[in-house]
């Protein structure tokens, strides 16, 4: 009697133990997206506007022609006289602006005098309006190389920020050399 006891108490614990680990081999993995974002799949399709690529379609970019030989930037900045209006961008439908990457000339006064406006939805007046090196971190008119946990800003004026900014209907934004 003792030794079936024992025999029915060695086979549940080997059951138990057996059903420990096959419900731990089904388990999905958590991860840390914190520690490893790129392991999100959003299902989001990335798009790059640029002034060779003004609607941002995938493989649009770099195909501008260029003294530089085939496949470099041919067309990837332009000059801007005073009272010129460029547009970055006009995105119907929903996104997310994610980052604005802007190089200029370092000097104060084209920090100021550039100014942004951003258009939400169709809206008639700009919901951002403002001069670049401001938007950019930059407000007292002189480029030092800094980061902050939405600007990256380089010591040539490479201008970055990483700002989620979300729309429902359209996004617009222009930069204005006042």
């Amino acid at each position: 009697m003792a030794k079936t006891n024992l025999s029915w108490k060695i086979l549940l614990l080997a059951l138990i133990i057996a059903g420990f680990f096959c419900t731990s081999c089904q388990q999905a993995k958590v991860v840390d997206l914190a520690s490893e974002p790129y392991l999100l799949d959003t299902g989001l399709i990335s798009r790059s506007i640029s002034f060779e690529n003004p609607t941002g379609a995938p493989g649009e970019g770099g195909k501008a022609s260029s003294g530089l030989g085939v496949g470099r930037k041919g067309s990837p900045a332009r000059t801007m006289k005073p009272g010129d209006v460029q547009q970055l961008c006009d995105i119907k439908g929903p996104g997310t602006i994610r980052h604005i990457w802007v190089t200029t000339q370092k000097e104060p006064k084209n920090l100021r005098s550039l100014i942004l406006r951003v258009w939400w939805e169709g809206q008639e007046h700009p919901s951002i309006e403002c001069p670049i090196g401001d938007f950019m971190g930059i407000g007292h008119g002189r480029v030092m190389a800094h980061q902050t946990a939405i600007h990256a800003v380089g010591e040539n004026a490479g201008m970055n920020i990483f700002l989620p900014m979300p729309f429902t209907k359209q996004a617009k934004i222009t930069i204005t050399n006042e």
